[in-house]
């Protein structure tokens, strides 16, 4: 029940700050929601962090995809 109300404060949070607390709170207990909710977190820099950091916890091909071509974009 806790993580369906956390990742229901992804989507429809009211405020950045209640959604990085969501974030954090699922990194806590290890529950990182579908991916299609964390990809629109990271264009907030306020969610930016929490984000990858569940996005990093996500066991899927698409994931890791995404985690290679930002790590790549990054390359100097």
């Amino acid at each position: 029940d806790a993580r369906r109300a956390l990742e229901a404060l992804l989507i429809a949070g009211p405020d950045v700050l209640i959604q990085v607390s969501a974030l954090e709170a699922l990194t806590a207990l290890n529950a990182p929601p579908p991916l299609p909710q964390l990809v629109p977190l990271l264009q907030n820099p306020l969610t930016r962090r929490s984000a990858w950091r569940l996005i990093g916890r996500v066991r899927h091909r698409s994931a890791w995809v995404l985690m290679v071509r930002a790590l790549r974009s990054s390359d100097p």
